[in-house]
């Protein structure tokens, strides 16, 4: 199952496309894949992050250390996919499961391979509607809805029939739609029935990677490399091979440190500069107390924030 979603097959086409090729799918608003930089996924690392999706809030639940949205803004931010206003159609029907099949020259009623599909996204192929029909029904099935099947599902079929509507339908929100279900089918061969390479990214660059420079601009997949996104990912991991040894950026915790994104840092601070003789129970005493007067200095200035907020757009 990992195979059959991982991004490696789709960057392995987009090196033989030809410009009218490129252009096509530049012109339907998929071009940022093009450039996609994360080819690789990190198997372990989706597991985790599948376990802290939550469906419900539809967000990446970190527990202490904080939130991620999940939202469509977030999904084109990173993969740059058109945000359209028509839902992608994802369920079978047989009008469009026949003339796909028609599409593909096939005669006996079963579905196409996934890699006769990629093998029919050569140089060699004119770019025309076909050949956007054809793209479209490869990215669902290997990055965007990646299936346990070798064959594409006709679940695909509905939404490219009208190559013209292609950019007006909401991918991104398609991509979210895709996590959730996953998410609720619970199962281990699950796991990578969703688009990995987003959820991923948006991970790593939710992180605070002060000890490596990452561009602020572009869309995320061109921005985080194979090689980035694994040295992050070692910075990343506890000495159990746990994840979540880094903070979160300030925009996603859950609380506001004042002194340090790590509280541990605090800690030692207080215990350098208090006298030695004092007893254990004092020390976390004081500690403690510092916590709460960060938390609520947080809480104070969020408040204050939202007011001066309020108050600047009544007077607009």
């Amino acid at each position: 199952m990992f195979n059959h979603a991982s991004p490696m097959r789709m960057v392995r086409v987009f090196k033989t496309m030809t410009k009218p090729q490129r252009d096509l799918i530049i012109n339907s608003d998929f071009g940022e894949l093009l450039n996609m930089k994360c080819s690789k996924l990190i198997p372990e690392l989706c597991r985790f992050l599948m376990d802290c999706f939550n469906p419900n809030t539809c967000e990446l639940d970190f527990g202490h250390r904080g939130r991620v949205p999940v939202t469509v803004q977030s999904v084109h931010k990173v993969m740059g996919v058109p945000m359209g206003t028509i839902p992608v159609a994802y369920q079978a029907d047989s009008h469009s499961t026949r003339a796909i099949l028609e599409m593909f020259q096939i005669s006996n009623g079963r579905q196409p391979y996934i890699t006769t599909v990629e093998t029919l996204l050569g140089p060699t192929y004119p770019a025309n509607d076909y050949y956007l029909r054809k793209f479209a029904i490869y990215s669902m099935s290997t990055v965007f809805s990646p299936t346990t099947c070798t064959r594409v599902i006709p679940k695909c079929y509905p939404p490219i029939i009208n190559t013209e509507a292609t950019k007006r339908l909401n991918w991104a929100k398609f991509i979210i739609d895709t996590l959730i279900r996953t998410t609720k089918a619970k199962g281990i061969k699950n796991w990578f029935k969703a688009c990995m390479p987003y959820l991923m990214v948006l991970y790593v660059d939710s992180l605070e990677t002060d000890a490596i420079q990452v561009p602020e601009e572009g869309t995320r997949i061109c921005i985080w490399t194979n090689k980035l996104i694994k040295k992050i990912v070692e910075l990343d991991t506890n000495t159990d091979g746990s994840f979540g040894k880094l903070p979160l950026k300030a925009c996603f915790r859950s609380n506001l440190f004042m002194f340090s994104t790590d509280p541990s840092i605090v800690d030692m601070f207080i215990k350098r500069h208090v006298q030695s003789t004092l007893s254990e129970e004092y020390m976390v005493s004081v500690i403690d107390m510092c916590t709460v007067f960060e938390e609520g200095l947080a809480k104070f200035l969020v408040s204050v924030g939202s007011d001066l907020k309020d108050g600047q757009e009544k007077g607009n």
